[in-house]
């Protein structure tokens, strides 16, 4: 930094360090971020088991997905959404199995398929980004994972 004065001036050379220090940080930052995330995520996957899950399971997947930062708000409130605890019925399409639960990539792939039917691109969209978070879980949960970090 020069001083010409009171006033002071930054070259562009000491401009460019510190952005370019800043930046550094910033993906340094980013990638500690990703492997907490992909940590919480492998954790979660462990835990449920997406082809057999109650309505009370599946809200809180959805909560934990949402707080580690795995999805969206949006992303979470179409996966634990469920009018039945207002007394207006289910939003499921499929039907649950002898205890109850529901296979939640078969449901959220028929609900693709309403979408399609429907010509409803945007729920089409939405219900595609939550199966891509299911049958990622469910990749996680089934079998081992080689995670290098």
């Amino acid at each position: 930094m020069n001083t010409i004065g009171a006033l002071q001036v930054t070259t562009s050379s000491e401009l460019y360090s510190a952005t370019r220090q800043q930046k550094q940080r910033s993906e340094s930052q980013n990638v500690l971020e990703t492997a907490v995330s992909s940590e919480r995520i492998y954790t979660t996957a462990q835990n449920y088991n997406v082809h057999s899950m109650s309505l009370d399971a599946t809200v809180s997947l959805s909560q934990e997905l949402y707080d580690s930062g795995n999805i969206s708000l949006k992303e979470h409130a179409i996966l634990s959404f469920d009018p039945s605890q207002m007394g207006v019925g289910s939003a499921m399409l499929t039907a649950p199995d002898s205890n109850g639960n529901y296979d939640l990539i078969s449901e959220f792939k028929a609900r693709m398929e309403m979408n399609k039917k429907l010509g409803d691109t945007q729920s089409l969209q939405n219900n595609k980004q939550v199966l891509e978070v299911l049958v990622k879980l469910d990749a996680l949960h089934s079998g081992p994972v080689d995670v290098k970090v």
